[in-house]
């Protein structure tokens, strides 16, 4: 089982030299890029292969760069032109790509390594008038990442350098082999806005609610205060607030997600079950105010984070599709819209069977969790190599 994390470390401020190579190093590689997006409109590709015949060697010797990060340079053009000819696909408005900004400078994985040196770390950085050492601000969560590069117990994978307000920050991914674990018991988790997480298994072993109350009022809040500054025409006051409300929500994001591993961890061999939430922003409707928190919520993060501290705690996941969990009856199996007649209030209209509504869904979806791997499902997503043997037998009617 392995362990994808992306890591933010900002680098101990450069000398004014190394600033000065970096910058350099930057309009470098944003010239590549723009040069490369002129040769793939040209010649009206996205293939990376013929891109790469055409026009790689061209543009090596016109920017001074290294090999390693024009490769990414070239990967990064198609992924732009793709997107661009996708959105044309769709029928949507599009102007031709134009790169008029700086680019975070893209560093191969043979661009760059990770050292050690006591207790700090240090960026090497392949450039083309040799190497450039630049020290990494480490705190106690990126330190075993760090350890495990600079040992070579991890992969790292094509990074990024990123300048923003005076300070450069590494955009660096990694993957780590942790060790697998073998599920029997099924830990569903339904996500929503009046409750965050709703955690249980189909048994009923374990429950747990995260209130989403004090969230929806904090966020209104933050709405107000930005909705008063537009007004105002204070933009620069309401960008501060945004990324004040962002911060906020990836620390709650961060503690729940935490507790919910932590309520696996009181059971034997747990494996979580995660609605895949592809397209939810379309099936869900509702009130105004409930569909601005629904579509502003980072459920795509909450999901990440307890995927990748799961992932540490050798925990499997499995993500299951959501559909009708919230209207399907865990004990006779009958669904239908009309079972769920109020927010709160699960009520079966086959067999009066009755349950939180938020509790019913985490358990259907831990239900259905079993259904899908006992059917044989693996899959070499980050988290997920438990096999139907080991897994529990799935819940009948009437049983529950």
């Amino acid at each position: 089982m392995h362990l994808d994390v992306s890591l933010r470390i900002q680098l101990l401020r450069p000398t004014a030299s190394k600033r000065a190579a970096l910058s350099a190093m930057q309009a470098e590689y944003t010239r590549a890029v723009s040069l490369l997006l002129e040769s793939a409109k040209e010649l009206d590709t996205t293939s990376l292969g013929r891109l790469h015949r055409e026009a790689y060697h061209r543009i090596k010797g016109e920017v001074s760069l290294p090999s390693e990060s024009l490769r990414v340079a070239l990967n990064q053009t198609c992924h732009i032109v793709r997107s661009w000819k996708a959105r044309l696909k769709r029928g949507c408005e599009a102007k031709p790509p134009v790169i008029k900004r700086l680019q975070p400078i893209g560093i191969g994985t043979r661009g760059y390594r990770i050292a050690q040196d006591g207790n700090r770390f240090v960026l090497r950085l392949t450039t083309v008038n040799g190497f450039l050492w630049l020290p990494l601000k480490s705190n106690a969560y990126y330190r075993p990442y760090l350890e495990a590069l600079a040992a070579g117990k991890a992969h790292q994978g094509d990074a990024k350098l990123v300048e923003q307000d005076g300070r450069w920050y590494l955009l660096l991914p990694t993957r780590q082999e942790v060790p697998e674990a073998t599920g029997c018991n099924i830990v569903g988790v339904d996500l929503g806005v009046a409750n965050l997480a709703v955690v249980s298994t189909a048994d009923g072993k374990l429950n747990r609610f995260f209130s989403g109350r004090f969230v929806q009022a904090r966020r209104n809040r933050f709405f107000d205060r930005r909705y008063s500054l537009q007004c105002a025409k204070r933009l620069d006051l309401v960008r501060r607030e945004r990324d004040k409300e962002h911060r906020w929500v990836k620390d709650v994001n961060h503690k729940v997600s935490r507790a919910i591993i932590r309520e696996a961890q009181k059971l034997p061999n747990p494996v979580i079950a995660l609605e895949e939430l592809r397209g939810i922003r379309e099936r869900i409707k509702a009130s105004r105010k409930v569909n601005r928190m629904l579509h502003s919520w980072a459920f795509g993060q909450l999901i990440r984070f307890i995927e990748y501290k799961a992932a540490r705690a050798g925990i499997p996941v499995v993500r299951v599709d959501p559909r009708k969990t919230s209207q399907t009856c865990l004990k006779c199996g009958h669904a239908e819209p009309g079972n769920r007649s109020r927010r709160a209030i699960f009520k079966c209209q086959n067999c009066g069977y009755e349950l939180h509504a938020d509790l019913n869904g985490a358990r259907n979806i831990a239900v259905k969790a079993a259904q899908t791997l006992a059917s044989g499902y693996t899959s070499g997503a980050m988290g997920l190599l438990t096999g139907p043997s080991s897994l529990p037998p799935v819940p009948a009617s009437g049983q529950i």
